[in-house]
């Protein structure tokens, strides 16, 4: 119940997964052998599909070298358990299945390591996409990583927030959830108890269908989650969360989104200069996600976008606290504040720092 508890509410995690054997190994023919002997015919059915994904430590890369080879053996394993006990044997989806495990290979000393086989709880998408995205701009951040940046900034919930380059709308999005003590799986709650669909991957689970006194206690959590959605959903006014962008066709992908994600009454957007606009209110937050500068011959563009971002900041954002996201520390040297912190996050392979300033 409580894994399924933090699936619902995390606002970081990508996906839950739920340990379902663990075991050490020698070799290739180990590892069929060992995974013959879990019990797959409980787990899951044969009407049902099922993929695998594995996933090295850098010494068990190292050694085996082709995570599909060893997902290959794992799913040798399963289908001759199912022959054994049943004369059927279940079908691979790679791309929809109902049913993802996910196996953990570590190294634990000389020719000698450890699987971790787990199911996903989550479903084929990943819990970071929310749903409400469906046009973007161009490299948006994920929705889990937003949040984890508002969540990293000082911000009192009561307090404006302003995105100077709203883009695809996400930061103004995730920070609406945050105030208003929205679960990030919102819509998908929605979506269940209005349709009855079943958009969890647990919810296909025969472990789960089991329980029944589970499946009672996640009904309720999930229809007292559905009553707090709407009721804090409808306590969202005022715009005190406002996005800016300089382009028109960016703003109106950014519109759909909000409208998508049921958020168009407690955002505001409009078009103006993150490097001259003037805030309407007297303190709060401001962020900024300006691009990182990652084709040639943007760098020079970037550094007076920075330099005049910095001067905007310290011009007309007095009493606020600003927060710059950026991946280039040659770019940030441009923007003539002193930060009060830093915080490092990494947006998929990128090195990125979360600049915080205070602003008088």
């Amino acid at each position: 119940f409580n894994a399924i508890k933090l699936l619902l509410n995390t606002r970081i995690a990508s996906r839950v997964l739920k340990q379902i054997d663990a075991f050490e190994f020698s070799n290739k023919d180990d590892l069929y052998k060992k995974g013959l002997k879990i019990k797959w015919t409980s787990i899951f059915s044969i009407d049902q599909t099922f993929k695998i994904l594995t996933i090295f430590d850098p010494a068990a890369k190292e050694e085996f070298k082709n995570s599909m080879y060893i997902s290959q053996i794992l799913k040798d394993s399963i289908v001759d358990c199912f022959r054994n006990e049943k004369n059927q044997r279940p079908n691979v989806d790679t791309k929809n299945p109902h049913v993802t495990f996910y196996q953990r290979v570590e190294t634990i000393g000389k020719n000698k390591y450890k699987a971790i086989i787990s199911i996903d709880l989550s479903g084929e998408e990943a819990l970071s996409n929310r749903g409400y995205r469906s046009k973007t701009t161009e490299a948006p951040l994920r929705e889990n990583l937003a949040a984890a940046i508002i969540m990293s900034m000082d911000w009192d919930k009561k307090a404006p927030l302003i995105d100077l380059m709203c883009g695809s709308g996400t930061f103004l999005i995730e920070a609406a959830l945050i105030k208003g003590e929205i679960p990030p799986t919102y819509l998908k709650i929605r979506e269940h108890i209005e349709t009855n669909r079943r958009n969890f991957a647990f919810m296909h689970h025969n472990w789960f269908k089991r329980e029944t006194s589970l499946k009672r206690n996640v009904k309720d959590l999930i229809n007292k989650m559905y009553k707090d959605i709407i009721g804090n959903s409808q306590k969202l006014t005022g715009h005190q969360i406002v996005g800016h962008d300089f382009k028109s066709g960016v703003l109106r992908k950014t519109k759909e989104n909000i409208e998508s994600a049921k958020m168009i009454h407690a955002i505001k957007i409009e078009r103006a200069d993150a490097t001259k606009v003037k805030p309407v209110f007297s303190s709060g937050i401001v962020i900024c996600n300006p691009p990182y500068g990652e084709r040639l011959g943007e760098e020079e563009e970037l550094e007076k976008l920075y330099y005049e971002l910095g001067e905007n900041l310290k011009e007309n954002f007095k009493n606020f606290k600003a927060y710059i996201f950026t991946s280039n520390p040659e770019l940030r040297k441009k923007i003539s504040l002193k930060t009060t912190k830093r915080i490092t996050f990494y947006n998929g392979k990128l090195d990125c720092r979360l600049l915080e300033y205070d602003l008088y």
